[in-house]
C-alpha cells in the first residue's frame, strides 16, 4: 500500500501492483443518509472504474441497499464481489461487508 488519504466519508488508497499504481476509492457506511452515501460513488467511480463499500454491524442492511441502488439505477454493466466477515471491535466480534463495485455510469 502506498497511500491513504481520507476525504469525509471516502478513503482513496492506492495499491502497487505489478508496478501499477491501482487506486481503490473505500467508502465506509455509518449513520449518514444513504444519499451521501450514492454520491460518495459517484464520485468514487469519476476518479476510477472501482470503489469498495465497506460497514459493520447494524450497516450492512445500508451497504447492500447502496449495491442495490447503484446496480439497479446508477451502473451500466455492474460486476462485484462481496466479502462477508467478523472482525474484533472494543473486545468482541462485529460482522462486517466489504463490497468491490466496478463497472460505467450509465449515461442520463
Amino acid at each position: 500500500m502506498l497511500k491513504k488519504k481520507r476525504v469525509g466519508i471516502i478513503i482513496c488508497i492506492k495499491y502497487l501492483k505489478q508496478n501499477k499504481v491501482i487506486i481503490i476509492e473505500e467508502i465506509y457506511v455509518g449513520g449518514k443518509d444513504i444519499s451521501r452515501y450514492i454520491t460518495a460513488c459517484f464520485f468514487g467511480f469519476d476518479k476510477e472504474k472501482k470503489i469498495k463499500i465497506i460497514a459493520r454491524g447494524g450497516y450492512i442492511k445500508k451497504a447492500i441497499d447502496i449495491l442495490a441502488i447503484l446496480i439497479r439505477d446508477h451502473i451500466k454493466d455492474p460486476e462485484y464481489s462481496i466479502v462477508v466477515k467478523s472482525e474484533s471491535f472494543e473486545n468482541r466480534n462485529v460482522s462486517a461487508i466489504e463490497i468491490v463495485l466496478s463497472g460505467d455510469k450509465k449515461k442520463d
